[in-house]
């Protein structure tokens, strides 16, 4: 656990340094998953519903044209409980991403948003006979930029990672809908 939580600040610390060095704008995001399923394959193929969740992320990003945004960021996945898993888990995604505004000059902005990057995969108490790693993370969805300082987004994202037992490979395949309150800065 101190390992992910390690891997996660750095990954923060080199985003926002990153963003800093750009002067990029940013937004801290807070958000509810509303409903989620994860995608395991023990013995046979499982899926199993998924308790809603939280998640507190940051992203940062600079404008390349009048309504294309370019960016980077990491979310914190609290920890969430599957239905006939024996174990809670979570993701630490850290993604870049692409925001397509549709009426740049309205005081109101929707847009669509999408991310592509790694998941870093945890569990809430590791069995130290297996690996754990994360995988591939995307996803896609839109949003509407209030004023000049608050968001609102609804996306669809898919997290991938694995426990590995010697020569025996059990994938997680973790996707999910959520909604997101962001705070500009």
């Amino acid at each position: 656990m101190l390992k992910k939580m390690i891997t996660f600040i750095l990954s923060l610390v080199m985003v926002f340094l990153t963003a800093w060095a750009v002067q990029a704008q940013g937004v801290i995001k807070f958000s509810a998953d509303l409903s989620g399923s994860v995608e395991t394959n023990y013995l046979q193929k499982n899926t199993c519903p998924v308790n809603p969740g939280y998640l507190v992320g940051i992203e940062f990003f600079q404008q390349k044209q009048e309504e294309t945004l370019l960016g980077a960021g990491v979310e914190y996945q609290l920890l969430r409980y599957a239905e006939n898993l024996d174990e809670e888990f979570g993701f630490i995604p850290v993604y870049g991403l692409i925001r397509l505004h549709f009426s740049p000059f309205a005081r109101s902005k929707p847009y669509l948003i999408g991310k592509l990057g790694y998941s870093f995969f945890r569990v809430e108490e590791p069995d130290n006979d297996f690996d754990y790693k994360g995988g591939l993370y995307y996803g896609g969805g839109i949003g509407l930029t209030l004023s000049n300082n608050v968001q609102f987004e609804a996306d669809y994202t898919v997290h991938n990672g694995e426990k590995r037992l010697r020569n025996f490979l059990f994938p997680y395949k973790y996707t999910k809908f959520s909604l997101a309150l962001g705070l500009l800065f």
